[in-house]
């Protein structure tokens, strides 16, 4: 099957075809939408698209508003796979980095200011409130801090060279040498609790409720001098409890408007009981004994049901029915029904209907003969009715539980610094394929080294003026999206900072590099994709009562007729009435005295809708992921490289157990002229649907008002797909379109934001072109609306229409936020177009107020 040409599919494989492009979401076709990760998927567990910002499994949901993918919506280049926060504005010194290599970078905005306004200002997952900015300011100077608790100490010992510094000088200690990244989500040894919550509700989409968890079971810092090496260390513990999506089920169903043909034939027989033998006494002359047995169909009342009989009673199934050769009573000794009996009623009728069956009886009654009810003989589709296609969406979590051991080492001379970091975790994730083996390959890392940087003694003091630069490039280390880590080991480097002379002034230039290089161990997730279809089409809903087309009705007894001819006026004149055709069925009823037969058809209809509903799965499982990366960092550029394996022990969509890639990317950061630019290129080898080679940049510039206050933003960005897989399965094909061209504009005044974005269909396996227009205002520093508008978009899965009211009670990273959301998404299928409305509420709290901030 291929997808390609939905239009040249007709009937209902067009409208299940486009069902499972629309069931698969931004999984299947990354659309245009910006929202669309967001608003038709409750949220994809790999986001391999640069032109969207990740969704976290492990984290809270983001909100359901319209998350801006544009230059102009997302300042810097996405939230970082270490937990940084968006990278700052080109105003503002700053560094970003980018999400998992098989994506490019999240592509945003250069203007901060509308990126926090459009893409959730009171998101759950806390990266975006921690940065460069917030961690080591540049008006900072925690190394004097330091410099005037070591200058402070007492605490030397006698016989070495060794300076200890008391943990009571340490409680100063700024966090900045203490901030370490557990997956994507900062810690420091001020770091306490933090909590958050998302709830989901939807009109046809039903989500667990994602949360998320983290206590700090104890930390500690140290510091000391030795040979004139400046040695400060962190470690710490931690308790982290999240949600992690693991099955996502979305169900379309076409109802086909049917009508169901249907039938009933009543037969009865009766005659004297002379010829039917009896136990015990011989009946009195003149008795009527039933020569049918009864005979009833049984069927399943519950819908959906598909009108075919469960089962068939017959003879002494039925206790309520003559059995063959049981006496009809009401009759007198010379055998004349008495009169209101069964036997009366039935000569009284005299061809105005069937008496017998269970709707004529009276009280003590029983069935007469056979009465048999095919309640589907058939169905074909009402054309007068019109089609009608539904879809819903069910997103179920797991809780996942990670202990963690982090250590932080960092040492200083008077020449450069060093520092060394080290994470440790068990993550347990219930129902993963193997489980097992996850544990005990984690369980391995134990053995693993720490990364100890070395760094020789001098002559000269230690210089307290460590290099910026050296926290930039570990925290910019390349760390695999929606992944969990259970070793992380890097070692970064970078010389310091001369001093300055009274009045001079210190250049970005004149800042040294930092570089760092790394190794990761981990889990990352892979999805098994897979269709079933559980309604064919065979069952109905919504029948409705039986409506009569036509009926013949037929009696005969032996006193009224010719006994041999009896079989010719009863069935032969019945069968006549639907199709010239005499004589077909051969009784003969001579030998019966005083037989009587009735014979009745009855022709209905029902209305009905027959569903044919698609299921379509995604189930998520984490394999071993080991990856190498290096960082280089300068105040103008970021250079990065990184390599890696996965081990797809679960041979998923590609059938692959092994995936590698390499890949490399860039970007460039002048905030004076305000200018940014991002490129960068991987390539796998065994690529599938989700890890796959691409090549991706951006470049955006800002002019702004001397005031600072207003400024215009005008950027590009693309995202080419080179091997994306479209296959799924192995006989279903849907057209990969995960590249991007994407032509943004946006103007900032004063607390109001507005923006544009224009998706081009520009490569062979584009998006469909879209336009998206949003806009948002801040009253004041607590409160912020945003919202978004779709007035184009040639896709199938559209958000139409989205807002956001969030609520900051404080300033602080820690400070609770709550968070209001709305989104409409259309699904347009070839019958109708289907619109769900989801609403989300969003808190976080945590505390102290703010761990990455000087005391």
């Amino acid at each position: 099957m291929n997808f390609k040409n939905l239009k040249q599919v007709k009937g209902i494989r067009a409208v299940v075809y486009t069902a499972i492009l629309l069931s698969c979401g931004p999984i299947f076709a990354a659309s245009a939408n910006p929202a669309e990760h967001l608003l038709s998927d409750s949220s994809p567990i790999i986001e391999r698209q640069e032109n969207k910002r990740r969704v976290k499994p492990q984290s809270v949901p983001e909100l359901e508003t319209r998350q801006q993918t544009s230059l102009i919506a997302q300042s810097g280049s996405g939230a970082s796979s270490t937990g940084q926060s968006s990278l700052p504005s080109v105003d503002e010194a700053g560094d970003t980095s980018v999400s998992e290599p098989g994506s490019p970078s999240n592509l945003r905005n250069v203007d901060e200011e509308l990126e926090q306004l459009l893409s959730e200002p009171d998101e759950v997952s806390p990266e975006s409130e921690v940065g460069d900015e917030s961690i080591v300011g540049e008006g900072e100077d925690p190394e004097q801090e330091l410099e005037d608790i070591l200058s402070e100490s007492d605490n030397q010992s006698e016989d070495t060279d060794v300076q200890v510094i008391s943990d009571s000088q340490l409680r100063t200690l700024n966090p900045r040498y203490s901030t370490v990244y557990l997956d994507e989500l900062p810690v420091s040894h001020l770091s306490d609790l933090e909590v958050s919550t998302n709830i989901l509700s939807g009109d046809f989409t039903i989500r667990d409720t994602g949360f998320q968890i983290l206590q700090n079971l104890g930390s500690s810092t140290s510091a000391s001098v030795e040979d004139n090496v400046l040695t400060t260390e962190f470690h710490g513990n931690f308790l982290q409890v999240k949600t992690a999506q693991q099955l996502r089920e979305v169900t379309t169903t076409l109802e086909v408007p049917v009508t169901i043909q249907g039938f009933r034939i009543r037969f009865s027989l009766t005659g004297s009981c002379e010829l039917v033998p009896q136990a015990g006494e011989n009946p009195p002359d003149g008795s009527i004994c039933s020569y049918t047995p009864p005979v009833r169909l049984v069927y399943d009342e519950n819908e959906p049901t598909n009108l075919i009989p469960t089962d068939i009673l017959l003879g002494d199934d039925i206790p309520d029915g003559y059995q063959f050769g049981e006496i009809v009573p009401a009759s007198d000794g010379d055998g004349e029904p008495i009169p209101g009996s069964l036997l009366a009623r039935i000569e009284e009728a005299d061809g105005d209907g069937y008496i017998g069956s269970v709707e004529t009886l009276l009280e003590g009654e029983k069935q007469l003969g056979i009465d048999v009810d095919v309640r589907n003989s058939g169905f074909a589709e009402d054309t007068s009715r019109d089609r009608f296609t539904r879809r819903s969406e069910e997103i179920d979590y797991v809780v996942t539980t990670k202990l963690a051991n982090v250590r932080q080492v960092i040492k200083q001379n008077s020449e450069e610094a060093v520092l060394g970091r080290t994470v440790r975790a068990l993550n347990i994730i219930p129902n993963d394929e193997s489980v097992e083996l996850d544990i005990v390959a984690q369980l391995a890392s134990i053995w693993l080294p720490d990364a100890e940087p070395t760094l020789e003694g001098t002559d000269e003091p230690y210089n307290a003026n460590i290099n910026v630069n050296i926290f930039r490039a570990a925290d910019a280390a390349r760390v695999p999206a929606n992944s969990f880590a259970w070793y992380h080991a890097g070692i970064a480097k970078a010389e310091s900072l001369p001093p300055l002379a009274p009045g001079e002034e210190r250049k970005l230039s004149d800042i040294p590099v930092g570089r760092y290089n790394g190794i990761w161990l981990g889990l990352s997730p892979v999805i098994d994709r897979s269709f079933e279809v559980t309604e064919n089409g065979t069952r109905f809903r919504n029948i409705s009562a039986p409506r009569l087309v036509d009926s013949v009705f037929e009696e005969a007894g032996s006193g009224d007729l010719d006994e041999e001819q009896i079989n010719v006026d009863i069935f032969g004149l019945f069968l006549d009435e639907f199709g010239e055709v005499t004589d077909i069925i051969d009784f003969d009823f001579s030998d019966i005295p005083d037989a009587y037969t009735q014979v009745g058809l009855d022709i209905f209809e029902r209305d009905a809708i027959a569903p044919n509903t698609l299921v379509y799965r995604e189930r998520t499982n984490y394999i071993p992921h080991v990856s190498f990366t290096g960082t280089k960092v300068d105040a103008r550029n970021r250079k990065r490289y990184y390599t890696g394996l996965l081990w797809d022990y679960t041979e998923g969509e590609s059938g692959q157990k092994f995936r590698s890639y390499l890949g490399a990317d860039y970007q460039y950061l002048n905030p004076e002229r305000g200018v940014r630019a991002f490129t960068g290129l991987i390539g796998y080898i065994n690529p599938d649907r989700d890890y796959y080679s691409q090549v991706w940049g951006e470049i955006a510039k800002t002019f702004s008002s001397a005031d600072k206050n207003t400024s215009f933003t005008l950027g590009t960005s693309l995202v080419y797909a080179i091997d994306q897989a479209d296959d799924i399965g192995n006989d279903i094909f849907v057209d990969a379109d995960a590249s991007k061209f994407l032509l943004s504009a946006g103007a900032r005044f004063g607390s109001i934001r507005l923006g544009v974005d224009q998706n081009i269909d520009f490569f062979p396996n584009s998006d469909d072109a879209s336009t998206v227009l949003s806009a948002g205002i801040d009253f004041g520093e607590s409160v912020t609306f945003a919202g978004f508008y779709t007035p184009y978009d040639e896709g199938n899965n559209v958000a139409l229409v989205g807002a956001n009211l969030g609520f900051r009670f404080g300033t602080d990273y820690n400070s609770p936020r709550l968070s209001l959301g709305w989104s409409q998404n259309e699904y347009r299928f070839d019958t109708n177009n289907f619109i769900d409305n989801r609403y989300t509420l969003t808190f976080r709290v945590g505390r102290p107020g703010n761990p990455f901030g000087p005391r």
